[in-house]
């Protein structure tokens, strides 16, 4: 069984990462990350039927009464909502209330069979998975926050339980992952401030990044070494090395990172060493 150091790790990131972007390009393909528009005028009615859906999420379901508590519609409104997203098979309703539809099963895969960036870094992610043994993540960033495209674990990966139940999740903070760091170095200083701003630096574990300024003193030191770092610093015991995916243009599309346990890396460290 082949193991990895840190800095071979580092290395076959960063040679997937180029793998992905030489695909994109041979498809001449134009993925641009579009900003934010937060002065657009809103819908009020979808905000709220939102506004279900996620609590039905967050909660795994609920009754017509809690939800309609949570949400500040009447029972009837809420309804009515429900009514309306179980007809188009968003909403089922069971002995336990309503929960989330299959209907979301079908949208998932769509939005993520037909990203350009999927369709290009899906075998890559693959074969890394199963060059390193370890787990791999293709990360996005949407308003702020990280979303996994698509992920694959080797056969010695471990935390495999708790990475599939961040997919459920649509909170993951950038600034304490490998792959948030790396997209984060490569995003316009104005932008990161905003993300910032909008999302805060909630601390995971004693080594989380708190200090804005320490943040972007390791974005600097990431833009030049090409890769970026998690020593712990979303879960104790796991690290990872990722590296941002970038269009001909420059824009960062997403990243592509190797998460595996500390005691692995601290010991085939040792190892290469000696």
């Amino acid at each position: 069984m082949t193991r990895f150091t840190e800095s071979q790790l580092r290395l076959v990131v960063i040679l997937a990462q180029d793998l992905v972007l030489a695909k994109l390009m041979c498809r001449d393909v134009n993925l641009a990350i579009m900003t934010d528009d937060t002065n657009k005028r809103k819908i009020k009615s979808l905000e709220r039927a939102y506004g279900i859906i996620e609590f039905l999420r967050r909660e795994d379901g609920a009754t017509l009464s809690g939800i309609a508590q949570r949400v500040g519609l009447t029972p009837g409104s809420v309804h009515t909502y429900l009514s309306t997203l179980q007809d188009m098979g968003y909403v089922v309703q069971t002995d336990r209330g309503y929960e989330l539809g299959p209907e979301f099963i079908t949208l998932g895969e769509y939005v993520r069979n037909h990203s350009r960036l999927y369709q290009a870094a899906k075998s890559e992610v693959d074969k890394l998975a199963d060059k390193t043994e370890e787990a791999v993540h293709l990360i996005i960033e949407h308003q702020g926050q990280g979303i996994a495209l698509y992920e694959q674990f080797g056969d010695e990966a471990v935390g495999t339980d708790y990475h599939r139940k961040l997919r459920q999740e649509p909170h993951q903070h950038l600034h304490c992952t490998a792959s948030g760091k790396a997209i984060l170095a490569n995003l316009p200083e104005r932008k990161v401030n905003d993300i910032l701003d909008r999302r805060g630096l909630e601390i995971q574990t004693p080594n989380t990044i708190g200090n804005r300024s320490a943040l972007f003193e390791e974005l600097a030191t990431i833009r030049d070494e090409g890769y970026a770092v998690n020593n712990e610093e979303e879960l104790l015991g796991i690290v990872a090395v990722g590296s941002a995916i970038r269009d001909s243009g420059g824009n960062v599309l997403g990243s592509i990172s190797v998460s595996a346990p500390k005691t692995v890396t601290s010991r085939t460290s040792r190892e290469g060493a000696a």
